[in-house]
């Protein structure tokens, strides 16, 4: 891969930071799971953080709230969705 990269690629720096951002997701959401569901308290369960990754990444700030308002809007629709096959089920 390297040599279809070359060595001075930008593309490797990245690959190895997406590894290492990867690897921090895995072992935060690893940590959590390990804490019975009884024990984890508010804070715990919001781990792991989107925004911390974003942040993590240098996402540039209209970007996550950009993200913020898809994000909201998809739970709008999903839960009108819901609504909606609750009243008229069959019809979606």
């Amino acid at each position: 891969m390297a040599e279809f990269l070359g060595h001075g690629s930008p593309a490797l720096p990245l690959l190895g930071m997406a590894v290492k951002l990867i690897d921090y997701i895995h072992r935060q959401r690893q940590c959590k799971l390990s804490v019975p569901l009884s024990d984890r308290t508010a804070e715990l369960n919001s781990y792991p953080r989107f925004n911390d990754w974003l942040d993590i990444v240098n996402v540039r700030k209209e970007v996550v709230q950009a993200l913020k308002l898809v994000g909201e809007t998809a739970r709008y629709l999903w839960s009108l969705r819901r609504a909606v096959s609750e009243l008229c089920p069959g019809h979606l």
